[in-house]
């Protein structure tokens, strides 16, 4: 395609992709002279003399044409409609072939086949030839070509075709001579990168930060209060509510989350959501956001594991996960209490913050040791002094380091599986805690002392039998048949005391409590298998699916 408003010929290309059209080509006229076949031929074959080229000097022909790709066929062949010649061959008829240019791979060839007739219901072809349909720059062949037509052949669409429209006849031979020439010397360069700074590479898209404050405008608010979505819209609000938690927003849905932030205050599930969508950066957007959060429907417990993750970091947003948590019960808590141990590494504390953390541990721990060794239980008008005393002590302190405290020194169960907090010496003190942590040791050394037994019997010469009884052995020592109860590791509430080694057999009757100790596994799999199975009841048990 020429422009022609340019004093200079440019030619413009298109795609052969989005050209949504069959291809067309036309047959134009065929030059040459057809030879007769002698006597012998004739004689061997009677019929060739009723064919074509014994009834007249031209012969009524037609032409196929057939679209090829590696030898296979990407269409049915199409021929030419019939025409009496007399002088020449003479067809100039386009032929519209069943394919069309998108369904053209690079390597397309056009196979033309020239028949005569030859009897009834038979043809025999009088010659072929093939040519491509790209050129060596991939863009499709245009004008009139020559093609050299291989005579009593058909047309042949392999890679390497055996028919080539080309003609070789016009080709130089220079190849053949030899040539003395000068040597010349090429200059050798290497490539050398550049680099160009760009100064606004790492500055904000302005652009972007007006539409963004044109969208969280506080304007807008009024506006926003009272704005319903459409059945389209509210589907769009469904199906971003929907999505799971790994799932980012985009910024098209940030805005329409922000759009409708009123209207989504009575979905819980919404809440974790609009959180994501707020520029916390923004002192006045996360304003707004803080105060929406109170007039949010409560979220559920298990939801508010996704707040104390490290993508919120701002604090008003953890100390709400945190409250939410507080509904939780004990067992409940378990559950989850693996992970809300790693969102530790997330609470971020002031000095402030981290010595009244401090002292609010102390008070917890010497409450929680006086109601151990009590031996009356308190009255209800004593516990709600305590529990109010405490309240208004601790008032103000809604991290999750606090909570998980307050809770573990609570309950024995929870202590035991909070044994991560040992590490947090910045934050446990007092020789209450040293008690608690003397225990936690010594049920470290009663662990250490079983896996030392595993690899000395494991390294043990000789058969299962001798094994059994070396381990015997060594279990009879007096530090592990007799020693000061400690709390068992997977029943805080179990104490024990000692090991028996001479049973063989559990008995059921017997008042011993069989363990099973595993040497090799990850014990932080098991873990989160036991913790996976225990979700798998509950949820059951809720749905009441559970049989």
């Amino acid at each position: 395609m020429v422009d022609p408003n340019s004093s200079q010929e440019r030619f413009y290309y298109v795609y052969s992709c989005d050209l949504d059209t069959n291809l067309e080509l036309k047959v134009c006229t065929l030059e040459g002279k057809r030879e007769r076949k002698g006597y012998k031929e004739l004689l061997n074959d009677p019929q060739l003399r009723y064919s074509g080229v014994y009834e007249s000097e031209c012969s009524d022909l037609y032409v196929t044409c057939q679209v090829f790709s590696d030898g296979q066929p990407l269409c049915l062949p199409s021929r030419t409609s019939y025409k009496p010649f007399s002088t020449r061959w003479n067809w100039n008829e386009w032929l519209k072939l069943p394919v069309k240019y998108p369904d053209l791979p690079r390597n397309a060839q056009a196979c033309f086949t020239i028949w005569d007739v030859y009897g009834p219901r038979k043809a025999i072809p009088v010659g072929g030839t093939t040519v491509s349909l790209f050129g060596k720059h991939g863009t499709q062949r245009r004008g009139m070509h020559d093609l050299k037509v291989w005579p009593g052949v058909e047309a042949d669409g392999e890679k390497n075709t055996t028919t080539p429209g080309k003609s070789t006849s016009g080709e130089d031979q220079m190849s053949r001579l030899a040539k003395d020439a000068d040597d010349v010397d090429y200059v050798c360069t290497h490539p050398e990168i550049v680099r160009v700074p760009d100064p606004e590479i790492l500055l904000e898209n302005l652009v972007e930060l007006k539409h963004h404050k044109l969208v969280r405008s506080i304007r807008s608010g009024t506006v926003s209060r009272d704005l319903k979505p459409n059945a389209k819209t509210r589907d769009q609000l469904n199906q971003i509510v929907g999505y799971p938690s790994t799932k980012v927003l985009t910024s098209e849905e940030k805005d329409l989350v922000w759009q409708f932030r009123f209207y989504l205050t009575n979905q819980k599930k919404a809440l974790t959501k609009f959180l994501k969508c707020v520029d916390w950066s923004q002192p006045q957007e996360a304003k707004q956001a803080i105060e929406l959060l109170g007039k949010w429907n409560p979220m559920d417990v298990e939801d508010a594991l996704e707040l104390l993750s490290s993508q919120f970091t701002n604090r008003a947003v953890r100390q709400y996960a945190v409250s939410r948590l507080k509904e939780a019960n004990d067992e409940d808590l378990l559950l989850y209490l693996l992970q809300l141990v790693q969102a530790l590494r997330y609470e971020t504390l002031s000095s402030e913050e981290e010595k009244l953390t401090e002292n609010t541990v102390d008070n917890l721990l010497e409450e929680s040791i006086e109601n151990q060794n009590s031996d009356t239980p308190p009255t209800q008008e004593v516990q709600e002094m305590k529990v109010s005393t405490t309240t208004s002590k601790h008032e103000g302190l809604d991290d999750l380091a606090s909570f998980l405290i307050t809770r573990a020194c609570k309950s024995d169960y929870l202590a035991n599986y909070f044994y991560c907090l040992t590490t947090l010496k910045k934050i446990l003190g007092g020789w209450e805690c040293t008690v608690r942590r003397k225990m936690l040791g010594k049920q470290q050394d009663f662990v250490n002392a079983i896996v030392r037994l595993v690899k000395e019997v494991s390294q043990f010469g000789g058969s299962r039998n001798k094994k059994v009884q070396r381990l015997r052995e060594l279990l009879d020592a007096a530090e592990l048949t007799t020693f000061g109860p400690i709390p068992l590791l997977l029943d805080p509430e179990t104490k024990i005391k000692g090991i028996v080694a001479g049973l063989q057999r559990f008995n059921y009757d017997s008042p011993g409590k069989l363990t099973i100790f595993k040497n090799g596994d990850d014990l932080r799999q098991d873990q989160l298998i036991l913790q996976i199975i225990r979700l798998m009841d509950k949820v059951t048990t809720q749905n009441e699916m559970h049989y």
